[in-house]
């Protein structure tokens, strides 16, 4: 699940009775739940001013995913072809449609 506009619930990666941790569960996937930059706790840099605001895009958003990716498959599956599953609601939905675009 692609976190969006609103800080990160743990409870949503660690209640294993939510449908999608069933489902990872079932079919022996992992799960992550990456949280946007500038919401919740993850900030690019220390300062909120408004020259911080450069690295708040959509665009960003998509790189800061594509590098998660590369990333987790770098460190935890380096020899196998894995398969990426990602969804959301609303501004984390479109996240997951640019993504494939």
């Amino acid at each position: 699940m692609i976190g969006g506009e609103s800080k990160i619930s743990y409870k949503w990666i660690a209640d294993t009775s939510y449908m999608w941790l069933v489902w990872a569960r079932k079919y022996k996937a992992a799960a992550f739940l990456p949280e946007h930059r500038f919401y919740g706790d993850s900030h690019p840099k220390r300062d909120m001013s408004t020259a911080s605001y450069q690295y708040f895009s959509i665009e960003q958003a998509l790189a800061d995913l594509r590098n998660f990716i590369l990333n987790i498959n770098e460190e935890f599956f380096p020899n196998v072809k894995t398969r990426w599953i990602m969804f959301g609601g609303s501004y984390p939905g479109l996240l997951t449609i640019a993504l494939l675009a």
